[in-house]
């Protein structure tokens, strides 16, 4: 044997040596490899099941966004929603609310206004009866008091020359016409207006011819309140042409002394003419003439009082109604 030959054999001996120690190795280090092995797998698995999952929650949050931005997404979205369609849905009620309450007051206070029209006039009519059944008063003494309710009255004096007055716009039935009042001077009183009857209006409103009385006579009727003005409009006295008087869309007792240049105040009640008497034009007692009688305004208090309650109502249903 040479010795490159013994070399050899070392080598191959120590190579031999060295496989076997690493197989014992390896046996040595098998189960902790097989360990590791399981670890590095099961964190392998770990995370291919983390991505797996990164997919759907990516997608949801994308989704979420989306939402968000179009302002239907759940959560604080569906907040949003709800406090929206509260901010349009109970807002315009509780206007509603308000103005059908504000309804309801002035409904109601029509309503009493009509129920207190209704008990004046009802009053009036029951003093200007129980006038009516008394004994006649002194004219003279009655015109100087400024009391308000009906009397009965009867006394001498004479007409006041003065140009006449035309009350417009008076009906009598179906008709139009005008009023003619004239200034009457008692004896020993103040002077007043005095209502001479009624008179038709012509198609064109051509003012009709009658003129007043002139000297002394004994006159007999109704002091009254003078007519109700209603709402006033535009002057209440016009001078008419050609020296035909004063026509008049309310009466006005200071505007007519002034007119007429009288050196006192008109009394504060006029004269309605005793149908009975000669002297005039048609006429009546009725106070109600061109007014609505009591049983009217008892009719429009009912109605303004039944539009209350059905506002109410409307009201009640509108915020106690169920909502689907």
């Amino acid at each position: 044997m040479s010795a490159a030959d013994a070399v050899r054999l070392d080598h191959a001996g120590e190579d031999a040596g060295h496989d076997q120690q690493n197989q014992r190795h390896r046996q040595a280090d098998a189960p902790r490899q097989r360990l590791h092995g399981a670890v590095g797998l099961a964190l392998v698995h770990h995370h291919v099941i983390k991505a797996g999952t990164e997919v759907p929650e990516d997608q949801y949050q994308e989704s979420n966004d989306e939402q968000r931005l179009h302002g239907v997404g759940p959560g604080h979205g569906q907040a949003g929603i709800i406090r929206r369609s509260g901010a349009i849905d109970v807002k315009p009620r509780l206007v509603l609310s308000v103005l059908g309450l504000c309804l309801v007051l002035l409904f109601a206070a029509l309503g009493r206004w009509q129920l207190d029209r209704e008990a004046s006039k009802r009053l009036q009519l029951a003093e200007a009866a129980a006038a009516l059944a008394a004994p006649a008063e002194p004219l003279a003494a009655a015109s100087r008091l400024a009391a308000a309710a009906p009397a009965k009255v009867a006394g001498e004096g004479f007409f006041i020359p003065t140009p006449r007055l035309l009350l417009d716009n008076q009906r009598r039935g179906s008709q139009v016409g005008v009023r003619l009042y004239c200034g009457f001077q008692p004896e020993g009183g103040q002077a007043l207006l005095v209502d001479m009857g009624w008179l038709p209006l012509a198609p064109n409103r051509a003012m009709p011819g009658a003129l007043c009385p002139v000297g002394d006579f004994t006159l007999a009727g109704l002091l009254v309140p003078p007519p109700a003005a209603g709402l006033p409009m535009g002057p209440g006295l016009v001078e008419l042409p050609d020296t035909l008087g004063w026509l008049a869309t309310r009466l006005e007792l200071d505007a007519v002394s002034t007119a007429w240049r009288l050196d006192a105040p008109l009394a504060a009640r006029v004269l309605r003419l005793d149908p009975a008497l000669p002297i005039g034009h048609e006429r009546d007692l009725e106070l109600l003439a061109n007014t609505l009688p009591p049983e009217k305004h008892r009719g429009y208090a009912i109605q303004w009082f039944g539009m209350a309650i059905a506002m109410l109502i409307i009201i009640l249903v509108l915020n106690f109604r169920r909502r689907p």
